[in-house]
């Protein structure tokens, strides 16, 4: 048995994590908040999308997304023809990457999910020593 089979980290493959979007509409500006779900990514999978010999240099950001994006809650900016919420789908999250700087606050925030950290309490211990 190897230590990668015997050992294991106690984290969900999955990470949840929160998306503002502020948007003008005509003259006011409307803030959509919603939970999206993706795959969490070990070091080598990270290195494979963005280390120095990435397998697809060429893959987009949105293509990114797409790919490791699975599910959403609480979203109300993707309606369908009748106004009513739009489950998850590859063809509604396509809807919500076609305004102009979503994909990048939405990448960021899965950064921000995937990322080790240690937290705020953390933080303010470190910058005190």
């Amino acid at each position: 048995m190897t230590d990668q089979a015997k050992y294991q980290l106690a984290i969900d493959n999955t990470v949840d994590f929160p998306v503002t979007l502020e948007i003008k509409s005509g003259r006011v500006t409307k803030t959509f908040n919603m939970r999206l779900t993706g795959r969490r990514l070990s070091v080598p999978e990270w290195n494979r999308f963005f280390g120095p010999n990435a397998d697809n240099p060429s893959l987009t950001t949105a293509d990114f997304l797409r790919e490791h994006i699975t599910d959403w809650r609480e979203q109300r900016l993707v309606v369908d023809e009748k106004g009513i919420q739009a489950p998850f789908s590859p063809e509604a999250f396509d809807i919500l990457l076609s305004v102009v700087g979503a994909e990048m606050i939405i990448f960021i925030a899965y950064q921000k999910a995937i990322f080790a950290s240690d937290g705020d309490a953390g933080r303010r211990k470190n910058s005190q020593s």
